[in-house]
């Protein structure tokens, strides 16, 4: 969780950033340099390695932290998935929503296979899985568009 975040000017002029993340084991404070948060234009989220005492800094320093992996939080779920589940309402599916939902999933090839939860409410669930050779490349875009077509919370990545 991030506790504090003060943006700051360079001596150049350029906007940097610090922002304490902490956890249930304790804090880091995290400096994003004016060329990092150029390119990121939306929140973002990573992993990084902690540093250690006398392992190779000038003087027996102790190693900095460094960043090992920076990604933008919109669309996470989509580029790890391995499978993309459809959880579609048993009651309200029509010809129309149906010939929707391939169209979509065929205009977004990948390597993901999709699989579908037909849901009947207080009744029974059952998942179908298209042709093997149906598959997706997941992205916020294709996300949306079946939101729209199934709802909310319809795509789920896993």
């Amino acid at each position: 969780m991030v506790t504090t975040l003060k943006k700051r000017k360079t001596r150049r002029g350029d906007w940097m950033a610090v922002f304490m993340l902490e956890d249930l084991e304790g804090s880091v404070e995290v400096v994003v340099f004016p060329e990092l948060l150029q390119v990121l234009p939306g929140p973002a989220g990573g992993r990084y390695r902690r540093g250690g005492e006398g392992k190779g800094g000038a003087g027996g320093r102790p190693l900095p932290d460094h960043r090992e992996e920076v990604s933008l939080l919109a669309g996470a779920a989509e580029r790890r998935a391995n499978r993309v589940v459809l959880e579609v309402n048993a009651s309200g599916l029509q010809t129309e929503r149906v010939t929707q939902v391939r169209q979509l999933l065929r205009d977004h090839p990948g390597e993901c296979p999709v699989e579908i939860r037909l849901l009947q409410p207080g009744g029974y669930r059952l998942t179908l899985r298209p042709d093997p050779r149906l598959r997706v490349g997941p992205s916020p875009t294709l996300t949306a568009a079946l939101e729209q077509v199934l709802g909310k919370g319809s795509v789920l990545f896993r």
